[in-house]
């Protein structure tokens, strides 16, 4: 059986949605996942490239759109499905589209429309219980530890602090200083810090001796934060990544909700500042002073980091600025 998946949010939202999949799998063992969406995702479900539909490939066009037929190879396709599972609103031409050729069809909003943990909210996709933990995780086989290796040795890795200073959102985003700030700190207790960096960084200037890591694969990234002492950085993307691989992390919210939005995992700490206007992301603000992350002091996350590398078994545990 396959079942046509579509999902084309970002990276954060994609790793929430691993649960609901492996739950799918469990529940119909001859299952074939196939992605429509974006093909550096398709490693963190299993699924091979030769199951994924790229979703910025003209071909699917016709699915977003809602008036006219789809192109008869492309309805063929979607027909030779006998299930679907559907993240994406409910005003989407796509969910219309699907529903008339493919028999069994899950839907689910992207953003729950209550303040529940995204954990609880992904359940409500499929009925009846799940039989799999509603925490994400990476399958085996998804790391690149060759290229890990190359980038930081894996007896250096533990003695490494990874830090992500960016997140898909200026809202989110501490005061890149601060992360400076923490940065000394840990050099000065010997750790090595590694940068992770993408397109959205390319300002932050990373100190002349700490390691960057700009642009990588996700399976490079994974094996790398997989094996580090600890990861610190905003509501994004990478710090779910970091959570999924197992890696203690430190994660800093104030614009999103972090009961909602926060990695899951019993090594996953988040210290979060809520002002009379957080949170406001997801959504439209209007431009503001960024309050709710300037709100939480660098000595004050400092001081939650010594005290989780001075445990033996962190907590899941959330620190209010």
């Amino acid at each position: 059986m396959r079942t046509l998946v579509y999902h084309a949010g970002a990276l954060g939202d994609f790793i929430t949605i691993l649960p609901a999949l492996a739950e799918w799998r469990r529940r119909n063992p001859d299952c074939t996942l196939v992605l429509l969406g974006r093909p550096a995702f398709a490693p963190l479900a299993a699924i091979p490239p030769a199951h994924v539909w790229d979703i910025d490939r003209a071909g699917y066009a016709p699915l977003f759109r809602e008036s006219g037929n789809l192109p008869p190879a492309l309805a063929a396709s979607l027909g030779s499905f006998p299930s679907a599972l559907l993240f994406a609103r409910d005003d989407s031409p796509l969910v219309k589209h699907v529903r008339a050729f493919v028999p069994t069809v899950h839907h689910q909003p992207p953003f729950p429309d209550s303040r529940i943990p995204i954990g609880a909210y992904r359940e409500s996709l499929l009925p009846g219980p799940f039989g799999v933990s509603r925490i994400p995780a990476l399958p085996s086989g998804f790391s690149s530890r060759d290229q890990a290796r190359e980038l930081i040795p894996p007896g250096q890795r533990k003695r490494t602090v990874v830090i992500h200073p960016g997140s898909g959102s200026a809202r989110k985003n501490w005061p890149f200083e601060r992360f400076l700030a923490c940065a000394g700190s840990f050099r000065s207790q010997g750790l090595s810090v590694a940068w992770i960096a993408g397109p959205a960084e390319e300002a932050c200037p990373v100190p002349p001796g700490d390691i960057l890591l700009r642009n990588l694969p996700l399976p490079a990234i994974a094996e790398v934060l997989r094996g580090s002492c600890l990861y610190l950085g905003n509501d994004s993307g990478i710090s779910h990544l970091a959570a999924a691989a197992g890696c203690r992390s430190v994660v800093l919210f104030g614009a999103s909700d972090a009961m909602v939005w926060r990695p899951a995992g019993q090594h996953v700490t988040v210290v979060s500042n809520t002002p009379a206007c957080s949170p406001c992301h997801p959504g439209t603000r209007p431009q503001c002073d960024n309050r709710c992350m300037h709100g939480i002091p660098a000595d004050q996350v400092l001081e939650v980091i010594r005290e989780l590398l001075n445990a033996d078994n962190p907590g899941d545990t959330i620190y209010f600025a």
